[in-house]
């Protein structure tokens, strides 16, 4: 039977028994990031194993609407794969609006959310948090290329990265690293203009694989081919939201 129970602005609804969440090291993932390639790398590493628990906040952005009898989880969910490590996948984030219309209470809003959440992870015994995010390549001829910070002692390779990351990609590992612990930011560029950027898929996935992970190819395929479903009606959706257009003024059209 499922539990919930608060800490601070969260609540962790337990999937499993706490007791069995004793992992030390744990990587972050947004599951809904340009390219899905996060989704699919989280569909590998996750395997069959059922989630640990979820977490919710009345700090998150969750959608009014929904579907029955299957809804959409309005949580983030954390899924211990083996002995030492978990995977955390974050489903909603609080959306951002880019300048000139930028919203500047998007801080005050999500502060709250992810202090009390890596509070929380701290008082569970977790040690290490590896971000793992994309970058945009800006130019086409480029090739994607794996980026890996080190807030704890400020190495990044290769050293002349230069890494443009939002919320809460920077944030989570910026603050875990301020409360004493080892933070790592994972990133690779991808080819925005191709669905899924096989090339940096198969970077981060030798990447986890490098540091003991155990990826389940059979399972990262399925998530492959549930987005590769779904292509047409995506782009279709994109192509609503472009910059510019027929408006001189550049608005949303």
């Amino acid at each position: 039977m499922n539990a919930i129970e608060d800490y601070q602005d969260i609540s962790i609804i337990w999937s499993k028994p706490k007791h069995e969440l004793t992992a030390k090291n744990l990587f972050i993932v947004v599951q809904a990031e340009v390219g899905f390639v996060p989704f699919i790398l989280a569909a590998g590493m996750a395997s069959k194993n059922k989630h640990s628990c979820e977490i919710l906040s009345r700090h998150m952005s969750v959608e009014a609407f929904n579907k029955m009898p299957d809804p959409v989880p309005p949580t983030w969910h954390i899924t211990q794969f083996d002995k030492n490590n978990a995977l955390c996948v974050i489903t909603n984030v609080f959306p951002i609006t880019m300048a000139p219309d930028a919203n500047p209470e998007v801080w005050y809003k999500t502060y709250p959310l992810y202090k009390s959440f890596l509070s929380w992870l701290d008082s569970r015994g977790f040690e290490n948090i590896n971000f793992i995010t994309m970058n945009n390549i800006e130019d086409a001829s480029e090739e994607p290329q794996l980026y890996v910070h080190d807030l704890r002692t400020k190495i990044t390779v290769p050293a002349e990265a230069n890494i443009f990351l939002n919320l809460p990609s920077w944030a989570l590992p910026y603050l875990w690293s301020k409360m004493g612990n080892s933070s790592v930011i994972t990133a690779t560029t991808q080819d925005e203009g191709q669905f899924i950027d096989e090339r940096a898929l198969s970077l981060l996935k030798n990447y986890i694989v490098a540091l003991g992970v155990e990826y389940d190819a059979k399972m990262a395929d399925l998530a492959k081919e549930s987005v590769r479903q779904v292509q047409s009606q995506i782009e279709m959706f994109e192509k609503g939201f472009t910059i510019g257009g027929d408006d001189e003024e550049g608005e949303w059209v």
